[in-house]
């Protein structure tokens, strides 16, 4: 959910006040995209979040188990909730049912992660008169992250909501030699076939994911304003791979495309135009500063180095008030469903 506000703290800053409530507006109006609607996008971001946790995997329980209740199996599975290879036992809403079940949570390893971003030429937005700059100067088409964002009332910040964690498995049939790839059922490696970067089997791994920059796909877009539990609205973007053309679609073109990556120099330009969300993210990585000596990583020198700069690296502030919980878990990474 994309929640933008103003903020309230007085600054001697030159940089104008943005009316944030009159760019929402003017994005959801000029966007038309208030319906679900399946448009042609180019993968145009691809950012290396660094070692992220991971929400915990919610696995059926064994036919056996369905009719306990979650104290029964908590009490059933205590050991392995002890040595830590079960985390609880809770409810879980059932995309394909509609109905609550109760299901065992699993941890999972931390993981290098990643988000990209999708550029729709198609509509074009000229948000630089919104900070000051000249009317039709920077217009941009419109810019769509996948994974959602939510508001974290621990940390007080948005975050990606769903990361795309990197990991591989054997996909080879059995008695085949080892075939090791991402799961033929994540997203990256379905956009890897829809767009013809790989055939269907074949083995796509990780460090092939920036591949997908500049590729032209189908995604389900939704751009409208939320009606929250407190009876306020909430600009809200939605997000998910469709499929790949069709025959008779051809290719969008985009000025740029950015690959950001944790450890290596990247192109100012591209980490001014992050998200505060992503950037958030970024910083909640467990090796963007390292444990061990204390030395930040080199994504963290340079988003330190263009804030103090002032170059614009410093995103701009979000409303820091309570915000409603996302209602819709955005697709990623291995869901079949694509909900909206």
């Amino acid at each position: 959910m994309e929640v933008y506000g103003a903020t309230t703290q007085q600054s001697n800053s030159t940089t104008p006040t943005v009316q944030w409530d009159e760019l929402n507006k003017y994005v959801v109006e000029t966007c038309r995209l208030q319906q679900p609607e399946t448009m042609l996008g180019v993968i145009s971001v691809m950012v290396d979040l660094g070692t992220q946790k991971q929400n915990d995997a919610e696995y059926d329980l064994e036919p056996e188990d369905k009719q306990l209740t979650i104290e029964q199996l908590t009490e059933k599975y205590s050991l392995d909730i002890h040595e830590g290879k079960v985390r609880k036992f809770d409810k879980s809403f059932d995309s394909k049912t509609r109905s609550w079940v109760i299901r065992k949570f699993v941890p999972q390893q931390d993981r290098q992660s990643i988000v990209y971003a999708v550029d729709f030429p198609s509509i074009m937005l000229d948000k630089g008169k919104f900070f000051g700059e000249e009317e039709g100067k920077n217009v941009k088409p419109l810019r769509l992250w996948i994974g959602g964002q939510y508001w974290n009332k621990y940390q007080e910040k948005m975050l990606v909501q769903n990361v795309i964690p990197l990991k591989v498995k054997n996909i080879a049939d059995d008695g085949q030699p080892k075939k090791w790839s991402m799961a033929t059922n994540s997203s990256l490696y379905k956009m890897a076939v829809a767009a013809k970067i790989i055939n269907q089997g074949d083995a796509f791994l990780p460090q092939d994911a920036d591949k997908l920059l500049g590729k032209t796909l189908q995604f389900k877009t939704q751009v409208f304003f939320n009606r929250g539990k407190d009876g306020k609205d909430y600009y809200t973007e939605k997000l998910a791979f469709a499929t790949g053309l069709t025959r008779d679609q051809a290719e969008k073109q985009v000025d740029y495309t950015y690959l950001i990556q944790f450890n290596q120099e990247n192109d100012p330009q591209a980490l001014k135009e992050l998200r505060k969300h992503v950037v958030n993210t970024i910083e909640n990585a467990t090796n963007y500063v390292n444990q061990e000596t204390g030395e930040p990583s080199a994504i963290k020198r340079q988003l330190e180095a263009l804030r103090n700069g002032n170059q614009g690296g410093e995103t701009p502030k979000q409303d820091t008030s309570k915000q409603p919980k996302p209602t819709t878990v955005p697709e990623e990474d291995d869901s079949e469903g694509l909900p909206f």
